[in-house]
């Protein structure tokens, strides 16, 4: 064994240049699979910590009666701590109103250490006891006080009661004016000032409050926060079997936080760890498959020596040998090399995101970065070396069986059949004989071209699947912008019809520049005759002629906005509230194949038709089309709805709809909509949305993954393409004996290199004739799930991809043949020819 050590060493310090190509290949897939874990792990450990941050740090939450029971929940089983809070009671500091309303929560030492609060304090400390206090800045400064630590604030306690519906309403909920009523609950108190804090926006629990006090001994109704030693499956066990032996009720787990240590109360977990393992799996047999070929090329280059070694005694065993101790001796050194690059790659990777996605991937105390952690490197190295093991399972079979003869030979080079000789006939007739070698010299060793066209479909499916995906996720995303990628809309509110004009004046009063629009909408259906549908969109009517509209009331200054947007005269609708605009558009399974998603005008109208509008069971409006517009508004869509027809008329059309009460939307276009956003909520308007950063959020996670995606094809494209280079490299310096007899015959330097130049080519056109539909194939059906599971929109290929992945292709299989051909432009013929004799 000794010898076959000696002799495989030498093999391989002979030939480096094959050995550092494979070497390099063992890195990059080590690299890669190192990465994807280390990277999730990283991933993984950002989200853990954020969500502890923002939701805090525990894993259920038990409803207590009293401080006696939160004593013996400490003795639990796997309870490391508990934390406490109680709802102590609101208070205004003078007049109330917004400004100066406290809520004020009870809070002890583990609340403020599990909820990260530490972060928010700008001076002093927490309280200790029910009679300090810590208040927010906010609350000073709009307020013009002069607090700081050390002074005393006198307070009275008590419940704000929501008297419409009866109900105690809880923290800093907006002041309701006359629509609520304050419930003293004690006496005046006096508090130590012992703290001052920023606003707790960071934390979902916390932000509720702007005032926290120390907790007494004898308070009851507490809420108990729970942290595990240990999360696992059990917990949900353990929650219900601590409540029961302490007597209180389990009213929720933090399943946010469970969930990303792969806890649920289902089967999600399960499911989210096996798609993960079948992905490892996937990459390690893609590895294994690419280091099993070059271990094949490095077999055919040595068929010569194992027939020595079988020639002088060598036993099967020993020949098998030879092949792992190859792989092994090659392993060590890629191995750990390939574990190092993927760290490299993952800290590089991860960098790269955290400073393009600095407002997604940076979270107040923490970001994202990366975790080193023994498992992903473990799961890295065993990938490798379950690679290399499966890698030379089959060369290693092939080294065993090899024979004096096989080498004389050379079986295991060619395998030529009656079949193939007669190949090339259509090669030859647009590349003379020089295509017709080259189709004839790719089926001598069909194990080898099956090697490097595999190599090439895998790189081809895997990179265009993954950008499809990424590419119909920003689609999807795009839709509801505008080409700058900023919303239609930054703010959506909706308000009672009574305060609309509180809503306003509480936005201008803040000094904020921005365009309100007041709009109120309704489905409804009218009937419409059969020459008035568009037999192309039959889909689109209920029962044959009843058709859905989305009806929009607008106010008069944007109304007249959208006409002059669309060319449209306004003097024909002035002073006309049933008169409309229809946008005549919808996108839809509307076409004559249900699961066919379709573009186009529903109606076949003419302007100053009549619809007869139905809402319920006894409202009918009219109205007057006085303008259509039938192509698509990307503006007017996108702001209402895609899939149906949208009719916008004057809001004094929906006078019989309206009262106090009617709910108003307002679409606020601002470069200031967090403030916008802020300004409605703290005016008490319940239904605000912050549409421009929800948009710009779901916007950077998708330009995350089709970063990700790119990275990751880029590194697939590069193992696959050195894998290839090696091949073809290594193929060509076995067949220098073939070389030298077609030489010899008279092909010259620059025959010989367009015969190889159109191997390469029938290379690569052979991997794409079942890349490409293959892939195509995945496209639709990724297409299919997100169209059905979001919003539906028209099927389309992106062609520019699919050209780029056929560039790409020729791109390495010419690289790799002229970088092969280099080594065999000088070959000499009687040389060769004596070499191969023997």
């Amino acid at each position: 064994m000794e010898t076959i050590f000696t002799l495989t060493l030498r093999t391989l310090q002979q030939n480096k240049k094959r050995a550092f190509l494979t070497i390099f290949t063992i890195i990059l897939s080590v690299g890669m699979m190192t990465a994807v874990l280390c990277g999730g792990w990283s991933m993984l450990r950002f989200l853990q910590e954020k969500e502890a941050v923002y939701g805090g740090d525990y894993a259920y939450r038990i409803e207590l009666t009293s401080q006696q029971q939160a004593e013996t929940l400490m003795q639990g089983k796997n309870i490391e701590n508990v934390s406490l809070l109680r709802f102590a009671g609101s208070s205004f500091y003078g007049e109330p109103s917004n400004k100066n309303l406290l809520a004020i929560a009870e809070i002890n030492d583990a609340f403020v250490e599990n909820f990260y609060l530490e972060q928010y304090l700008l001076e002093g400390r927490y309280p200790f006891n029910e009679n300090e206090i810590v208040l927010t800045q906010d609350f000073i400064d709009d307020n013009g006080l002069t607090f700081s630590v050390g002074d005393t604030i006198q307070l009275l306690l008590g419940t704000r009661v929501w008297d419409e519906i009866d109900t105690e309403l809880y923290g800093l909920v907006n002041y309701l004016g006359d629509r609520e009523s304050f419930h003293p609950d004690t006496a005046e108190r006096t508090y130590t000032i012992v703290g001052i804090v920023s606003e707790m926006n960071g934390s979902k629990v916390a932000s509720d409050f702007n005032a926290y006090i120390g907790i007494s001994n004898n308070e009851t109704n507490l809420s108990a926060f729970v942290k595990c030693k240990d999360i696992s499956k059990s917990i949900y066990a353990e929650a219900e079997e601590n409540a029961k032996a302490v007597g209180g009720i389990v009213s929720a787990f933090h399943s946010d936080l469970l969930i990303y240590h792969g806890v649920t109360a289902g089967k999600g977990a399960v499911k989210m760890i096996a798609a993960v393992a079948v992905v490892i799996l996937l990459l390690m047999a893609a590895c294994s498959a690419m280091i099993s070929n070059v271990l094949s090329i490095s077999l055919q280059e040595r068929i010569k020596q194992l027939g020595m070694l079988a020639s002088i005694g060598a036993t099967s065993k020993q020949k098998k040998a030879s092949v792992t101790m190859e792989a092994f001796l090659l392993g060590i050194i890629g191995i750990p090399l390939g574990l190092l690059f993927g760290l490299g790659l993952t800290v590089v990777v991860l960098a790269m995101i955290r400073i393009s996605f600095k407002d997604t991937f940076t979270f107040g105390m923490i970001e994202l970065k990366t975790y080193i952690y023994w498992l992903p490197f473990l799961l890295g190295a065993i990938s490798g070396i379950g690679s290399l093991f499966f890698a030379c399972k089959t060369p290693g079979k092939i080294a065993s069986k090899v024979t004096v003869i096989d080498t004389l030979k050379q079986t295991n080079i060619y395998q030529v059949k009656q079949k193939w000789i007669t190949h090339g006939k259509l090669m030859s007739i647009f590349f003379g004989i020089y295509g017709s070698l080259a189709s004839k010299n790719i089926h001598r060793n069909p194990k080898r071209f099956r090697a490097i066209t595999l190599s090439i479909f895998l790189a081809v499916v895997l990179g265009l699947s993954l950008y499809s995906f990424s590419d119909f996720m920003l689609f999807q995303t795009s839709m509801d912008m505008k080409e700058d990628g900023s919303s239609y809309t930054d703010v959506q509110a909706a308000v009672p019809y009574k305060d609309l004009a509180t809503a306003a004046k509480a936005i201008s009063d803040e000094g904020i520049s921005a365009d309100i629009s007041y709009r109120i909408s309704r489905y409804m259906t009218a009937a419409f005759e059969e020459e008035n549908i568009n037999s192309d969109m039959a889909g689109y009517f209920i029962n044959g002629n009843f058709a859905e509209l989305y009806v929009v009331g607008i106010d008069e200054e944007h109304f007249r906005a959208i006409c002059k947007e669309n060319d449209l005269n306004y003097t024909g609708y002035d002073g006309k509230p049933n008169h409309g605009i229809l946008f005549n558009h919808a996108t839809g399974n509307y076409g004559t194949s249900p699961n066919r998603v379709v573009v186009g005008s529903p109606f076949v109208l003419e302007n100053g038709c009549k619809i007869e509008l139905e809402y319920g069971d006894d409202t009918n409006k009219t109205v007057i089309v006085q303008d259509i517009v039938n192509g698509n508004n990307a503006s007017i869509q996108s702001q209402f709805v895609q899939d149906r027809a949208v009719l916008i008329v004057p809001m004094s059309f929906f006078q019989w709809l309206l009262n106090d009460d009617t709910a108003i939307e307002l679409t606020i276009n601002t470069a200031q909509h967090e403030e916008v956003a802020e300004c409605l909520a703290d005016t008490g308007f319940f239904q605000v949305v912050d549409v421009a950063s929800t948009t710009e959020n779901s916007r950077q996670t998708y330009m995350l993954l089709k970063m990700m995606v790119c990275i990751f094809t880029v590194l697939m494209t590069m193992i696959i393409g050195l894998n290839v280079c090696n091949t073809i490299s290594n193929t060509i310096d076995v067949r220098r004996s073939e070389f030298a007899v077609l030489r010899s015959v008279g092909m010259t330097s620059g025959g010989l290199k367009k015969m190889l130049l159109l191997e390469s080519v029938l290379y690569g056109m052979k991997s794409l004739i079942f890349a490409i539909p293959i892939s195509l194939i995945i496209h639709y059906v990724m297409y299919s799930m997100i169209s059905k599971g979001m919003t539906p929109f028209v099927f389309y290929i992106n062609w520019g991809a699919y050209g780029i992945a056929v560039i790409m292709v020729a791109l390495v299989v010419v690289t790799a043949m002229l970088f092969s051909l280099r080594s065999i432009e000088k070959v000499e013929i009687v040389k060769e020819l004596k070499t191969g004799s023997m």
